[in-house]
């Protein structure tokens, strides 16, 4: 009985780690979400200021309306670019959540079947027992006959 108590805290404590690594693993992907989403957006916006860009390029604007306009562009290009590297950095922080919450997927499991086989064992001993307490008895019965 020690060993599966025991075993059932190890297990008790698998599962809370397993928990902890699930929620540290959505944590990561919403944060991925959320860099797409503002990468999309950037995109959005530079888009947008590049047409802005041609039509006054197309109608005519002064030289310092259309250098204001390009420099923003070269501002929001930087940013996609930095919000596209922090997305990179975000996937592997990712990956590397989800390979600890499959390493404690895994133990969590092999204390699942650990449990399992001890108890079977108990459930096997305790069936041992309660056939030689009949056997006892079915004995004393026939010795009082």
């Amino acid at each position: 009985m020690f060993q599966s108590s025991s075993t059932k805290l190890l297990q008790e404590l698998a599962c809370r780690h397993l928990d902890q690594a699930a929620e540290k693993l959505a944590i990561a992907n919403q944060y991925i979400f959320q860099a797409i989403e503002k990468l999309t957006t950037l995109h959005g916006y530079r888009d947008d200021y590049i047409s802005r860009f041609e039509y006054s390029l197309s109608h005519g604007v002064k030289i310092e309306v259309l250098k204001n306009h390009q420099k923003f562009i070269e501002k929001l290009a930087d940013a996609i670019s930095g919000q596209e590297k922090l997305i990179e950095n975000l996937n592997i922080t990712a990956k590397k959540e989800m390979f600890a919450w499959q390493g404690q997927q895994k133990k969590k499991m092999s204390y699942d079947v650990l449990l399992q086989r001890l108890r079977q064992k108990e459930y096997a001993l305790e069936m041992k027992r309660d056939q030689k307490l009949t056997d006892e008895f079915a004995t004393r019965a026939r010795k009082v006959i």
